[in-house]
């Protein structure tokens, strides 16, 4: 399986492909509900903050994607941002899950380390990409990045069975958030700077 870049513009299919990998995700069922608000929630974050600050890579036949911040980039929204996001969480969410999402993000923001550090917003595979390695492919292209930087790298994990797959790519738990009342936890995983081979 080839993996790639992701291109500008790609923002309809990044949400597609995030939209189906998290449609069982429990922070997600959480806050936005139905996988066409997933879909739409990461469609607007591809095009607004991760596709005009960060990067992220993509299998050639779409069944899997990454998307990532570099350094000193954040994921928190304008007002104008945010306003222009609401009519569609509305719309497929719900008043009363959007009035407990709308604060989620920057509570999870708030939980971000402070040293300079490459943030893993999302890694998905659709159900056709699962248990092929796909996933490590795409995690392992963006910490490549980080190692070449000499970065650390973070991410928040919404399950326990994940655990030991970021932890085969060095992340270790550092900590558990709450991004709303009654919502699960998310683990904070950090991959410290991967000393350099002689």
């Amino acid at each position: 399986m080839d993996i790639r870049p992701i291109r500008p513009g790609e923002h309809k299919l990044i949400g597609k492909i995030i939209g189906e990998s998290f449609a069982d995700d429990p922070i997600y069922q959480f806050l936005l509900g139905p996988q066409s608000a997933i879909t739409a929630h990461a469609t607007f974050m591809a095009k607004t903050v991760y596709l005009e600050k960060g990067f992220g890579h993509i299998a050639d036949d779409h069944s899997g994607c990454t998307l990532w911040l570099p350094p000193s980039a954040t994921a928190q929204l304008s007002l104008w941002q945010t306003l222009t996001m609401l009519p569609p969480l509305l719309r497929y969410s719900g008043l009363r899950r959007l009035i407990r999402a709308l604060p989620a993000g920057d509570k999870i923001e708030s939980h971000r380390p402070k040293e300079p550090h490459y943030y893993l917003f999302a890694i998905g595979t659709t159900r056709d990409g699962r248990r092929k390695g796909l996933g490590s492919k795409l995690i392992e292209a963006g910490l490549k990045i980080a190692d070449e930087t000499g970065m650390p790298a973070y991410l928040e994990n919404s399950k326990d069975e994940n655990m030991a797959f970021y932890q085969r790519h060095g992340f270790e738990k550092i900590g558990e958030c709450f991004p709303a009342k009654g919502c699960p936890k998310e683990r904070l995983m950090l991959r410290p700077v991967q000393s350099s081979m002689p």
